[in-house]
């Protein structure tokens, strides 16, 4: 896969072209560590296909001082290498950052679905950051179509229209604290 490692000051702009496969635990990933504060973003091309092992894309700043703001926008395919993908895209703070999630790729199929379409989070109750999750593409998932918690007090914001398709017994959950919600959504089945 593609790894992106960061750590201080430093912005993220990273455009991913073409297909990626791996057998390893995501197809990208980027991680910023407890000093990151910089502005990380991934885009990824309509056309192209991600196959993974566990999650087709992951970022994640860790460490509670981490203000990175994170943002992934996936217009590619995300399948699994073999078996079945666990997760379409991650995308989480463990830090004061936002988190925003766009998503206009097809993540899974009816024969072949993931786990879990979209996990966008905010695991710091200490957190300011926003929630943000976007997209139009179709999502074939086992469990959630998207699962977007936020443990701090920003707001949380879904405008998610792609159809979301789950065998589960939830398509969507979205959990707030204190900050504002808005979740409109296209078609759910679950």
């Amino acid at each position: 896969g593609i790894d992106f490692n960061m750590s201080g000051t430093g912005n993220l702009a990273a455009n991913v072209f073409g297909n990626v496969s791996t057998n390893g635990f995501a197809g990208i990933q980027v991680n910023g560590d407890a000093a990151s504060s910089g502005n990380f973003v991934l885009t990824t091309e309509a056309g192209d296909t991600i196959l993974a092992d566990f999650v087709g894309i992951w970022s994640h700043a860790f460490g509670a001082a981490s203000t990175a703001n994170l943002t992934v926008v996936n217009n590619a395919t995300l399948g699994a290498i073999t078996g079945t993908l666990d997760e379409g895209i991650t995308v989480a703070t463990s830090g004061l950052g936002n988190v925003a999630v766009t998503n206009n790729g097809a993540i899974g199929t009816s024969p072949a679905r993931v786990g879990i379409g979209v996990r966008a989070y905010s695991n710091n109750a200490a957190g300011t950051g926003t929630i943000a999750v976007n997209g139009s593409g179709a999502i074939f998932s086992t469990g959630l179509g998207l699962d977007v918690q936020q443990s701090g007090t920003g707001a949380v914001t879904v405008n998610y229209t792609g159809p979301i398709n789950s065998t589960g017994p939830s398509g969507v959950v979205v959990g707030a604290t204190t900050g504002p919600a808005s979740v409109t959504l296209g078609a759910v089945t679950a």
